[in-house]
């Protein structure tokens, strides 16, 4: 599994959010002359599919409605961001990942180069998705895919983009279709390798503190200095950059993302998912280098 894990994002942690519940799947399949459904077909065909081969695969799919409903609500529209930080910058998630780090460092690393992420962010979108492959759900990925895919208005462009990638994944590279794997969203969505993702910052100026619902990359370092934002990162003004609300236990703060801030928002729109990724990929990082014993 850890092979099909590493080089891409683990869409099926969708559906471990709802593995504690009852998983008994309707008796029903999908209708494959939905519109949508057989407008999805002719797009893999015309990129290669085969038409019947593809059809035989839709429809062992099964709608899984718990999977909407976890979707539908996420832990971190209830909780603040130091609570939602608590749950996943663990010392066990930690260690969790420097293990898996030194245990398959070379598979890592030749991941790490052939798409242009570091180490560190892999393991860390593993270690938050699926406790690195231990929290899997119940649900076959090819179920939760489908499901999101059609049944899912909100997002149903995101996750038939997934779908398809899987679909081309499994046809090209002779992929178990049961198999947990998803796409190379970061790459695909313009992360830059070595590049910065967060940076602390506190806010100084004299109006009152804003008021920031969400993340949007529109601004830059030079703007949101102006405005009287003091950014540990020393980044040069013209740097695009957004402020984040991160609320601590004693009361606001506020942190700057960059250009792979907003491309993991790409893949989870939520801020608080982004800033957990970041913050376990450099606790994990940290860990990992300091274990080494440097002359």
């Amino acid at each position: 599994m850890l092979q099909r894990l590493l080089p891409a994002l683990v869409v099926c942690a969708i559906a471990g959010t709802a593995a504690a519940q009852d998983t008994a799947a309707p008796a029903a399949g999908f209708d494959l002359q939905r519109p949508e459904i057989r407008a999805f077909v002719d797009e893999q065909v015309k990129d290669g599919a085969d038409r019947q081969q593809l059809l035989d695969l839709l429809a062992r799919a099964v709608p899984q409605p718990r999977i909407i409903e976890a979707i539908s609500r996420p832990a971190e529209k209830a909780l603040q961001w130091w609570e939602y930080r608590a749950r996943f910058l663990t010392d066990e998630r930690i260690a969790a990942g420097v293990a898996l780090w030194r245990e398959q460092r070379a598979l890592l690393d030749s991941t790490s180069q052939r798409f242009r992420v570091s180490p560190q962010y892999l393991l860390a979108i593993i270690g938050v998705e699926t406790y690195y492959g231990r929290i899997t759900g119940r649900y076959r990925v090819l179920d939760a895919l489908a499901t999101l895919a059609f049944d899912y208005p909100p997002r149903a462009t995101f996750f038939r983009s997934e779908l398809a990638q899987f679909l081309r994944l499994a046809r090209e590279e002779s992929l178990d279709v049961n198999g947990a794997l998803g796409s190379n969203y970061l790459r695909e969505h313009g992360w830059q390798y070595g590049g910065p993702v967060l940076s602390e910052a506190r806010y100084a100026g004299e109006e009152p503190a804003p008021a920031i619902d969400g993340f949007a990359l529109n601004s830059t370092l030079g703007a949101l200095r102006t405005r009287g934002f003091r950014i540990d990162f020393g980044g040069t003004d013209d740097v695009p950059a957004g402020p984040i609300l991160a609320t601590q236990a004693d009361g606001t703060a506020y942190r700057i993302g960059f250009q792979n801030f907003q491309v993991i928002t790409r893949y989870n729109r939520s801020p608080l998912y982004a800033m957990a990724v970041s913050d376990l990929a450099d606790a994990i990082y940290v860990r990992y280098f300091e274990d080494f014993a440097w002359p």
